[in-house]
């Protein structure tokens, strides 16, 4: 960027090609301070199992930011948490794998932690039921998906990851609704690469931070190389 004259590196790739790339990158002098690397969902914290890492991996990897929609704590989604523990252990998923075998649930489903994304799944189920529902004619059938769309980017509802509302004119969530977490990759006290939150984004509020990010050669200056990479 021009502001900071920091190098910024967008990784969505599975863990065996960020090693691949963060191999090579460490080759041609592309890692350590100087540099930002904002990867995806698609990268976790356990690069050093995948094939070919290398013995530092983890701390090439230090330093990565990941940002992904979050929810803030509100009663709804307690009340979603609470549900889904309620199952645990009861065996309701096998039931429902039986009954919806399309689902390819496993027996185990609600015997694993609730999701990060849990509530905004569910809020997605439930607009576009709603907007099937809107789109039912008197009939009884179903509108073309044209109109089951316009149905959508019109439906609005307070739900378990917030409000929900969509810009009309491309059927992405509003922004004004949407809260994204900054998750930073960073070492534990035995050189494992563990994620932690260090703040949010919203709209309104801009960029929160609640802890010091820690940028790649594991320092808290912000990514500057010196290099004018121009507008």
């Amino acid at each position: 960027t021009v502001a900071s004259k920091a190098r910024i590196f967008l990784l969505v790739a599975q863990d065996a090609d960020v090693v691949v790339a963060l191999t090579e990158a460490e080759r041609l002098g592309a890692v350590g301070r100087g540099f930002a690397y904002l990867v995806a969902d698609s990268t976790s914290t356990q690069l050093s199992s995948a094939p070919l890492a290398p013995a530092n991996v983890n701390e090439l990897a230090a330093g990565f930011l990941r940002m992904q929609a979050t929810v803030p704590p509100n009663p709804r989604e307690a009340a979603l948490q609470e549900m889904w523990s309620q199952l645990a252990g009861t065996g309701e998923a096998a039931e429902l794998a039986l009954e919806y075998p399309i689902l390819e649930l496993p027996d185990d489903a609600f015997d694993t932690p609730f999701p990060n994304a849990g509530a905004l799944f569910y809020d997605a189920v439930i607009a576009l039921a709603l907007a099937c529902n809107a789109s039912l004619h008197d009939d009884g059938a179903l509108g073309q998906g044209s109109e089951i769309m316009a149905n959508l980017v019109t439906t609005q509802f307070d739900g378990a990851s917030g409000r929900v509302a969509f810009d009309e004119s491309n059927g992405d969530r509003l922004l004004a609704t949407v809260t994204i977490g900054l998750q930073n990759f960073v070492l534990d006290d035995d050189g494992g690469l563990i994620e932690v939150s260090v703040g949010t984004w919203t709209l309104g509020s801009g960029v929160q931070l609640d802890r010091a990010i820690i940028w790649p050669g594991l320092t808290t200056d912000i990514p500057n190389d010196g290099a004018n990479c121009g507008p």
